[in-house]
């Protein structure tokens, strides 16, 4: 039997092998970029859950600190069992996180991308909620506490300097200590919008 290849032009055969040729380089260049967007995703997931570990670790020392201190000083039963289930729900909220995210990453290493993207929008409505209830309700326990500090203390009634420093000294506080946390945050935030826009651009090649 004739070879139908002896009836086509050679410029047409080259062509078609270029074209080929093309193809096979294309695949490898997709293959290529997914791998290396997939090891990025792991490291954003990985630093993610990094500092959500920070977070953690900062929360259970606030829980340790803030707690018997306000036994210490003998502040107001309201004040006590506020300051204990307060920062005990801060825990518990970070806690979840830090499990949440390991999830989230795990999601990533089998290659579940939906699960992962949606993981990814939770996080992201659950921290706007937590800003909205955890910043106020933080604001008000600071000056509810010095407050406390100073109408409970000796001193404060017969020393103005005292009232003055326990003031400057608890608002110079709660803004070291929320300088710090807005940096841990803008870190954690940072990596989550770097792996929402990962795995964005992995779904639009798939």
């Amino acid at each position: 039997m004739e070879n139908n290849h002896d009836h086509i032009d050679p410029e047409i055969l080259a062509m078609r092998e270029q074209l080929s040729l093309l193809q096979r380089k294309l695949d490898e260049r997709i293959c290529f970029e997914d791998s290396m967007l997939r090891r990025a995703m792991k490291r954003s997931a990985t630093q993610l859950l990094e500092w959500e570990w920070v977070g953690l670790s900062v929360c259970l020392l606030a829980f340790v600190m803030a707690v018997p201190e306000v036994h210490r000083l003998n502040l107001s039963h309201g004040m006590q069992i506020f300051t204990t289930v307060w920062i005990g729900i801060m825990v518990a909220v970070q806690a979840w996180s830090v499990w949440f995210v390991s999830r989230k990453r795990r999601d990533i290493i089998g290659g579940n991308l939906l699960r992962a993207s949606q993981r990814v929008i939770i996080y992201k409505r659950v921290d706007r909620w937590c800003k909205r209830i955890f910043i106020p309700t933080v604001i008000v326990w600071i000056i509810v506490y010095l407050n406390e500090v100073v109408d409970h203390s000796t001193l404060a009634t017969s020393s103005a300097a005292y009232r003055a420093g326990v003031y400057v000294g608890g608002i110079a506080g709660a803004l070291i200590g929320g300088g710090i946390g807005w940096i841990i945050y803008r870190k954690m935030m940072g990596h989550v919008n770097e792996l929402q826009q990962q795995i964005n651009e992995l779904k639009r090649e798939q």
